[in-house]
């Protein structure tokens, strides 16, 4: 009488448990990822404008006066809000908006001391 050797995997009831919870989990945060909210085209380039608007603050030292009005040149039909160390230093409300978008820049002087810009399009 001669033994046949069987190749294969033999699974026991926790392995198979494991397996099937751990697939379960990762079905649902693909389907979640792929249900979460994108951001739009108009969104990712008013967030580009903002960033580009604040690295040029930084690089040229801008008062706070070239600031609003780079500001206002910059974005025209939106609503807009310029904070500079908690200090709203101009607002301009846009009653169409229904979202937010918000880039915040702190700036060290030579002395190490701090000043925050917070720039929000309203949109």
């Amino acid at each position: 009488m001669s033994k046949h050797l069987r190749n294969g995997f033999v699974f026991s009831l926790d392995a198979t448990l494991a397996l099937i919870i751990i697939s379960t989990i990762i079905g649902i945060v693909i389907v979640s990822l792929s249900y979460a909210e994108q951001p739009t085209i108009e969104e990712l380039l008013i967030l580009q404008k903002e960033h580009d608007l604040m690295k040029h603050w930084l690089v040229t030292d801008a008062s706070e006066q070239e600031m609003v009005e780079q500001l206002q040149e910059l974005f025209v039909n939106e609503g807009v809000r310029l904070e500079v160390d908690g200090i709203t230093i101009f607002y301009r409300e846009n009653s169409n908006s229904k979202k937010a978008i918000s880039s915040r820049l702190i700036i060290f002087d030579k002395e190490l001391n701090a000043r925050e810009i917070v720039l929000t399009v309203f949109n």
